[in-house]
């Protein structure tokens, strides 16, 4: 009975359905494996401070700077969102996981919007100390 119940099931079925369902399958598990891979690569791995010192002395512009402990904070897409409302200049069209490094110096300095991962200063802005009179 269960024998026939199959034949006459594997009768009724046309094969370009189970084509399309199995297509329609392997399109829904590349996605999801695309997107858990897309996942795991941009979660925050975050390097040491001292990784990412050693990285940023290798860019000359920096070079005055060589002496100091800089300031490092990793920028994720909830910070990124929070500042770009209050500093939309600095923060505008940055990317996830990045960092924040600040190099200070008797009153002036540098913030430094800083890629790890392709080892790029995408932006560079100046610092100065201002007495509001």
């Amino acid at each position: 009975m269960i024998k026939t119940r199959i034949t006459n099931y594997q009768k009724n079925l046309k094969k370009h359905h189970i084509i399309a369902a199995l297509a329609i399958i392997l399109i829904v598990l590349a996605a999801v494996a695309v997107f858990s891979i897309s996942q795991i690569k941009n979660r925050s791995t975050q390097l040491s401070q001292s990784a990412i010192i050693e990285k940023l002395r290798n860019h000359q512009e920096l070079s005055q700077y060589q002496n100091q402990e800089p300031q490092i904070k990793l920028l994720t897409s909830d910070e990124i969102r929070k500042k770009r409302k209050l500093y939309p200049l600095i923060y505008k069209d940055i990317p996830t996981n990045v960092y924040e490094v600040r190099f200070s110096q008797a009153g002036s300095g540098i913030l430094l919007i800083y890629d790890a991962r392709s080892d790029k200063i995408l932006k560079n802005f100046s610092l100065l100390e201002w007495n509001n009179p």
